[in-house]
């Protein structure tokens, strides 16, 4: 098969086009043969450029939300057939250590990452875990499935396991064009939430009113803790959904209500923060960092994408060669919503 192969460090125009043996599916996995894989900033492009904190052996295959059919069925699966279209979830559980049992499979002792401890999916067959697919609606696009798995089961498990988000709550959405925060607008209005969106063109602002926001918030050009403030009669919010990091740590921390939720699980923005714990106890503020998504999160996403009350979107598409061209749209944040490359 032919993938695009990471031999060091260096980004995505260092990857290089070749043909490499075709992935056999082992017990509990399929073989997929990749239409789309999204590519995402932290798991694809930092891992590509410095290894994000993971430990990559070269060659290496990135790629960690690939979507497309399966062709092939490992020994032991039964849960997919030949010919289903699905996407791929970034990262895989074993099922059988104390978290998975507790049914806190994002904790997982022996997690598998697409794209990181496994050969990822820009490739044109890939071999994933059978236990981490999600089924793509006939409604919805190869590209379109591809943007489903990391964004919406992460703002799913941010919002409703961690913050548990509530019809009376105001929710701060953080980065609200970019596919977290889209799904993360998505998801507060499900629930019955006042949302209130930040981000950073009027442009991106009308798109996020359109998918549901009540209020929106232009952070070049108003502080927006301030504005959030102003919008909730001086009170502040519930739920500060931020997933930037530090450069936006300090106005997220000033947003919030008494009794407010933070839940983070981004550091685009930086990873060193500060925090005043004598406020933060004052004010009696819950701080909750999570990554990934447990199978019951997973579950309820599927059922609300099948129903219609959850639409990924995708901005742009690239031909995987071209992948140079998806990485510039979405570190230049020209991007509202998913950025995703195709493979023919």
């Amino acid at each position: 098969m032919r993938a695009a192969v990471l031999h060091a460090f260096g980004g995505p125009e260092t990857l290089r086009f070749e043909e490499v043996p075709d992935p056999v599916p082992g017990p509990g996995e399929v073989l997929l043969r990749v239409r789309a894989c999204a590519v995402n900033r932290t798991l694809d492009l930092e891992l590509m450029e410095n290894g994000a904190g993971w430990p990559l052996t070269f060659p290496h295959i990135p790629g960690s939300e690939p979507a497309g059919e399966v062709v092939a069925l490992g020994p032991g699966v039964r849960s997919v057939r030949v010919g289903d279209r699905v996407a791929a979830l970034p990262a895989s559980h074993c099922g059988e250590c104390r978290y998975c049992l507790l049914g806190r499979s994002n904790l997982c002792e022996h997690p598998q990452g697409l794209g990181r401890n496994r050969p990822g999916g820009y490739a044109e067959l890939v071999a994933v875990p059978a236990r981490g697919l999600i089924p793509i609606p006939p409604s919805l696009s190869y590209a379109e499935g591809a943007a489903i798995p990391q964004s919406f089961t992460t703002a799913w498990h941010l919002l409703v396991t961690r913050a548990q988000v509530r019809p009376e709550d105001t929710v701060l959405v953080l980065g609200a064009a970019g596919a977290l925060g889209i799904a993360g607008v998505q998801i507060a209005k499900l629930h019955g939430a006042r949302v209130i969106a930040v981000a950073g063109s009027e442009e991106k602002l009308r798109r996020v009113r359109e998918l549901g926001a009540d209020e929106t918030i232009n952070h070049r050009t108003h502080d927006f803790a301030a504005e959030a403030r102003r919008l909730t009669g001086g009170r502040g919010v519930d739920v500060v959904y931020e997933n930037v990091g530090a450069a936006t740590w300090d106005q997220s921390i000033a947003a919030l209500a008494q009794g407010g939720r933070l839940v983070t699980c981004g550091t685009h923005g930086g990873a060193d923060a500060r925090l005043d714990l004598r406020y933060f106890y004052r004010t009696n503020l819950t701080l909750m960092g999570s990554a990934g998504a447990t199978d019951a999160d997973v579950v309820r996403v599927r059922e609300h994408i099948w129903g219609g009350r959850l639409r990924p979107v995708v901005y742009a598409t690239f031909p995987l060669e071209r992948i140079a061209e998806a990485a510039a749209c979405i570190r230049n944040r020209e991007n509202i919503g998913k950025v995703v490359v195709t493979i023919d």
